[in-house]
């Protein structure tokens, strides 16, 4: 695997790819999970309607660097299955 720091991250096994989201994932979908209160209680949010507008400001400041949000889907589909946030933390290591 080649990838840069800032860059896009996408990881795939056989079933699934897990990558960096973009704001053209924001679906209709992924914006009804926030209403749905099974889904939601593992984000440990309360159920609330969000905008697309601020699900693309969300998406957007990840930077691949030491934010990332990624996106489970599976390679049958082109939706997302699922989301996490992975934050990343660099420490510089003794010479």
């Amino acid at each position: 695997m080649s990838w840069q720091l800032g860059q896009p991250l996408c990881l795939e096994t056989s079933r699934f790819f897990v990558r960096s989201m973009t704001p053209a994932d924001v679906t209709n979908q992924f914006i009804a999970w926030t209403g749905d209160p099974e889904v939601i209680q593992t984000l440990n949010l309360p159920v609330r309607e969000v905008k697309r507008e601020e699900f693309v400001r969300y998406v957007q400041r990840f930077d691949n660097k030491v934010l990332f949000g990624l996106g489970i889907f599976t390679k049958k589909e082109t939706v997302t299955s699922d989301f996490t946030r992975c934050f990343a933390t660099f420490a510089k290591l003794p010479r």
